[in-house]
């Protein structure tokens, strides 16, 4: 018996060797980031909490917007380029944007627009604002669940910053569109003298593209100002993962994943649609980083994401602010007149 207990010690004792080496090293690596550790660990832990839910609303609404933005891109294109030539350069933004999986997808509708674009161009802009002002409402609750906004923006404001996001994000594709024809008309010049660094020129700038346009989200979007040392790391995290993860994709869905098999018809829609919700995480779990790092530089506590879903509460139990938010209003009684009354009675009362 006593042999017994002996080694149930033992067998405690062995298992709790990994624990405590584990526990050794995160007290390690905590110390040589002065805590930072901690800080970038909660941002994780924050997005597997809610990162995931949000990204699914971004990718639902950046697919209903997607078609419109390219569509109406290629409606101005064509009016100032020509079709064929307007085409090649909307499929060439939908390249650098986007997996082959996705360019794809645009190039197959593209090739089923009509011949008279302009005559539906007026509903190609409604479905585009209102899939920019939905996508940006989205963007704005995540921004300012995790940034930690105090209010929201009045809804006009919102609307017209969603606006002004999808054009500026259109300016850039269309400048990285036309610096990759630069280059590769360079390349086509008899006097051309290739550099070992020149073949990183495409890369370094999508990456800067990229990295603009995270910084436009982190730091424009929310109301809660950072500092730009954090946003920059955020933006630059958020470009090279948007970028290694495109090529990742392009593999993923090559060599491994057959979405044929399993949705037919729609595999390439299918397909769209998970990258969308890769970089929705990708916007989610950046900005945590974001404000992990803000938070780690003025020593505050780290914040922590709380999901607890709660039950639906009788009216009588809500607050006023809440019932007038989220409740119906009763229907108030309306006292009836008195018999003896006549309607002129009624009237002067």
């Amino acid at each position: 018996m006593a042999n017994l207990k002996q080694s149930l010690d033992q067998l405690l004792r062995f298992r709790e060797i990994p624990r405590n080496r584990a526990q050794r090293f995160w007290l390690w690596i905590n110390r040589i980031s002065r805590n930072y550790a901690l800080y970038f660990a909660q941002a994780l832990k924050n997005f597997a909490t809610k990162g995931q839910q949000e990204a699914a609303g971004f990718a639902y609404w950046a697919m209903f917007s997607m078609f419109p933005f390219f569509v109406l891109l290629l409606i101005v294109a064509t009016s100032n380029q020509g079709h064929w030539s307007g085409r090649a350069q909307i499929l060439s933004i939908a390249d650098q944007m986007l997996p082959q999986v996705g360019s794809s997808v645009i190039q197959d509708a593209l090739d089923n627009l009509p011949p008279n674009q302009h005559a539906f161009s007026l509903i190609t802009a409604l479905g585009l604002i209102f899939g920019s002002i939905r996508l940006f409402t989205n963007i704005q609750k995540t921004m300012s669940r995790i940034f930690r906004d105090e209010r929201g923006r009045p809804w006009l404001v919102q609307t017209l910053i969603g606006l002004i996001m999808m054009i500026t994000f259109g300016i850039l594709m269309t400048v990285s569109t036309s610096l990759a024809a630069l280059i590769a008309l360079l390349r086509k010049q008899p006097t051309f003298v290739r550099t070992p660094a020149f073949g990183l020129e495409a890369v370094l700038a999508l990456l800067i593209i990229n990295a603009a346009l995270f910084t436009m989200l982190f730091r424009f979007v929310p109301r809660r100002k950072v500092s730009w040392r954090s946003v920059f790391l955020g933006a630059l995290l958020g470009a090279i993962l948007w970028e290694v993860g495109r090529g990742v994709f392009d593999w993923y869905i090559a060599s491994v994943a057959n979405l044929g098999a399993t949705y037919g018809s729609v595999a390439a829609v299918m397909g769209l649609m998970l990258w969308m919700f890769f970089v929705g995480c990708l916007i989610s779990l950046c900005a945590e980083i974001t404000v992990a790092t803000a938070d780690w530089q003025a020593l505050r506590p780290p914040a922590v994401a709380v999901n607890v879903p709660e039950p639906n509460l009788p009216s009588d139990e809500l607050s006023p602010t809440l019932r007038r938010e989220f409740a119906v209003e009763e229907p108030l009684e309306v006292p009836e007149p008195t018999q003896s009354s006549t309607p002129d009675e009624q009237l002067s009362e």
